[in-house]
């Protein structure tokens, strides 16, 4: 999760001014990180796949999570991608950066 923040003028009750530091949290939709995380988790061993699914189910954005996630990709070596290994590890990393900020509903 990211935050955000925003500094703005206030003023007290005897019109004393004031500087106000705001931070608001902006919830990630990591959804697409996930769906393609399970993609992977897919051509795992079933073994693997019962140790690494829990981690994509319970994954809310935090980055020592997604380090976790990281680490566990690149003991899973080539089983990850009949191509290059390192496409992957890109692409996941792409997608927890590129992350966009879910809407809020009205």
């Amino acid at each position: 999760m990211r935050t955000t923040s925003v500094i703005s003028l206030k003023y007290n009750y005897k019109n004393h001014c004031f500087i106000s530091l705001e931070y608001f949290f902006m919830e990630k939709d990591f959804e697409p990180l996930k769906s393609r995380l399970r993609e992977i988790n897919a051509m795992l061993d079933l073994a693997e796949q019962a140790y690494f699914e829990p981690l994509i189910e319970k994954f809310s954005g935090d980055t020592s999570e997604f380090q976790r996630i990281m680490r566990d990709l690149g003991k899973f070596g080539p089983k990850i991608s009949t191509g290059s290994k390192f496409e992957v590890y890109r692409e996941v990393q792409h997608l927890f950066q590129n992350a966009t900020p879910k809407k809020l509903s009205e």
